[in-house]
């Protein structure tokens, strides 16, 4: 059950920084929904945001129509964030996070970043030849030399459904080769333990699982108690429905609020 925590950390960088200041078979994805994807196109899970006691914002991850790309149909998942009218004031966010990833979710393909956060603005885009084990990196327009990755690179946010694929029991490590475009890591996430938790007015039994944030910079990197927290639900969906972190700026948590389109739903 190995795989990516840097998937987990950055989508979890995101939601933090946020708060802190049908269905469309394609063939292969089709097969492969019913016999070992938790998830399906069409999933969409919508989180609220908050900073200690305090509502500021939104999030939301979707399952988008697959995709052909070279005879094959992919995976494509989607990540946005927007602060409240509220935080806005002081730190406006803004992102959208796109992945296209092979239909056994073993390697991406690319991974697009729009990113606003306060006065920060950016555009991202990955480009990877798992084939030739390359990435291209570009940033607002501007490509860096091509960089060699390790066989089953994958982006952040594919990371995170890569996690909820093969989680299964407590005790386990998930590993995976992760790139921002940037750097390369080996993610790990840890399962800690089984636990049963409220979110709203529902009681869920979940897997508590921790990414490890030793290559996370920008708000963990100055307090070694830095830490981040994920519940998935033990049941065949493999739901996030809480984030909790604790950072130098405060604690954070993200609640699942709605959600549309799960399997066996």
């Amino acid at each position: 059950m190995g795989t990516s925590l840097r998937s987990n950390k950055y989508f979890l960088v995101v939601i933090i920084v946020l708060t802190a200041l049908n269905l469309w078979p394609g063939t292969a994805i089709a097969e492969n929904n019913a016999a070992d994807f938790p998830f399906q196109p069409g999933e969409k899970l919508v989180y609220l945001l908050k900073w200690g006691l305090i509502p500021a914002g939104c999030a939301e991850l979707t399952i988008l129509p697959s995709q052909e790309i070279n005879d094959e149909m992919t995976w494509r998942f989607q990540f946005t964030a927007r602060t409240n009218s509220f935080v806005d004031v002081f730190f406006k966010v803004r992102d959208y996070i796109e992945s296209k990833n092979d239909a056994g979710l073993r390697n991406s393909l690319s991974y697009k970043k729009n990113q606003h956060e306060g006065s920060t603005k950016r555009k991202i885009l990955i480009e990877f030849s798992p084939e030739k084990h390359l990435m291209q990196y570009t940033k607002n327009g501007k490509k860096a030399d091509p960089a060699l990755i390790p066989p089953g690179t994958l982006d952040p946010l594919a990371s995170f459904y890569y996690v909820r694929r093969h989680l299964s029991k407590v005790g386990q490590n998930i590993d995976r080769p992760v790139t921002d475009g940037k750097t390369i890591t080996i993610g790990r996430a840890k399962v800690l333990k089984r636990e049963k938790i409220m979110v709203g007015d529902r009681q869920y039994d979940t897997f508590l699982v921790e990414p490890d944030l030793k290559n996370v910079g920008g708000v963990f990197e100055k307090n070694t108690d830095s830490k981040i927290q994920l519940w998935i639900t033990t049941d065949q969906r493999r739901l996030l429905v809480r984030v909790q972190s604790k950072v130098v700026i405060g604690s954070f948590t993200a609640d699942l609020v709605e959600y549309e389109n799960l399997t066996g739903s």
